[in-house]
């Protein structure tokens, strides 16, 4: 029964491991994959930025109409470096929520490492406790062939004392036949 419950928590733990270990794979992949992301608009916008930047230095030497394309390209401009900004921001968060994935998989690991070592200490445990019963049949084995013995010796003690409970009247007779007997020879 031991065994099937040190089996059964040993499985257990593998699973959890190997669930833990998915997860934290499934975890990374789609992070890498939304960091990837992330880092190829942030290089779409900063070309895009760069793009409208040399448009608005070419388009400075135009009148009217082009000082008011100048300054829709401006506010165009501001909002791209504010969603660059947000997405440099974003990119902190996520390098950050990384690390402290990286940390709780370090501290899932040596949760699993101090379960394997109670585990060993329980299985060692066992092993002792194992030994003492086996010595304890083994004494209790002794001891119930001592007590055999001793309700043999009580019984052929019981037996003796029957017949000497018949013999002895016998006994008594006969002396005192002999004693009769050697009294009327004097």
């Amino acid at each position: 029964m031991r065994r099937a419950i040190d089996g059964a928590l040993t499985a257990f733990i593998a699973s959890i491991d190997a669930l833990r270990q998915e997860e934290r794979l499934l975890a990374a992949e789609q992070h890498t994959t939304a960091l990837a992301a992330l880092q190829s608009e942030s290089a779409a916008c900063r070309s895009e930025l760069h793009t409208l930047t040399a448009e608005i230095a070419e388009q400075e030497q135009g009148y009217e109409d082009l000082a008011q394309e100048h300054d829709r390209i401006t506010e165009d401009r501001n909002q791209l470096a504010v969603k660059v900004a947000q997405q440099g921001a974003a990119l902190t968060r996520m390098s950050a929520e990384i690390k402290d994935w990286q940390r709780q998989a370090a501290d899932a690991q040596a949760a699993v490492e101090t379960v394997n070592r109670l585990l060993s200490e329980e299985k060692a445990a066992h092993l002792r406790s194992s030994l003492q019963l086996d010595q304890l049949r083994s004494e209790l084995t002794a001891k119930h062939q001592v007590e055999q013995a001793l309700d043999e010796a009580r019984r052929e003690n019981a037996r003796l004392r029957g017949r000497l409970e018949v013999l002895e009247p016998l006994a008594a007779t006969l002396a005192a036949s002999a004693h009769r007997e050697a009294g009327g020879k004097v």
